[in-house]
């Protein structure tokens, strides 16, 4: 206590040492490199949905599609596991309930892309549909960067109701969207609708 008392210092740096090696505190993060960030949108509704799955659980699957125009989730469904069927009868179950998108963009899953290349059942029923298949870029998850901000809000709010529908009707039919001037993503789905 008197080496406190006295004109004794210790060293910024001293402290956040023990500390950061007893535990008690995080280290700084290393400031990043900052890039001019272009935040990048659709001008119209179905002009691109962006697709994507998510692990809720040690047992559940969750993928889901969303229009990058309006944050609208046409629909989502959780499987037991990731797989191109899935992926293909949401898809198709969403298009007969909401239309037709000229485009969609996933990453490169292998519920989308085969592993060993070529377009695969995924990419072929898109074309069937005359849907473009568009893939991220590898590494770099910005490129669905609505989906995957999507799966945030996904684990912050969808808690709070008994089933994945109900979520979806608050989502996108009651919950204001920050991004959309608080508007909800269904009303703006269906005002901005690309003409067939």
């Amino acid at each position: 206590m008197r080496a406190l008392e006295s004109d004794h210092r210790i060293a910024e740096g001293s402290v956040y040492a023990i500390m950061r090696r007893l535990n008690m505190n995080e280290p700084l993060p290393r400031p990043r490199k900052k890039h001019a960030y272009v935040r990048f949108e659709r001008e119209h509704s179905n002009s691109m949905w962006q697709t994507d799955w998510k692990q809720i659980d040690a047992e559940r699957w969750l993928t889901a599609y969303l229009d990058d125009h309006s944050r609208f989730v046409p629909g989502a469904v959780i499987a037991e596991t990731p797989t191109t069927a899935a992926s293909l009868g949401l898809l198709e179950a969403c298009v007969e309930e909401w239309g037709r998108p000229r485009e969609v963009l996933t990453g490169h899953d292998v519920q989308y892309v085969p592993v060993r290349g070529g377009t695969g059942a995924f990419g072929s029923r898109l074309g069937e549909l005359g849907i473009k298949h568009i893939l991220g870029a590898v590494g770099k998850p910005t490129t669905t960067g609505k989906i995957e901000r999507w799966w945030g809000t996904v684990d912050r709010e969808a808690w709070r109701f008994e089933t994945l529908d109900d979520f979806l009707f608050y989502y996108n039919r009651v919950r204001p969207h920050q991004s959309l001037d608080y508007e909800k993503p269904m009303e703006v789905f269906l005002a901005d609708l690309l003409s067939p």
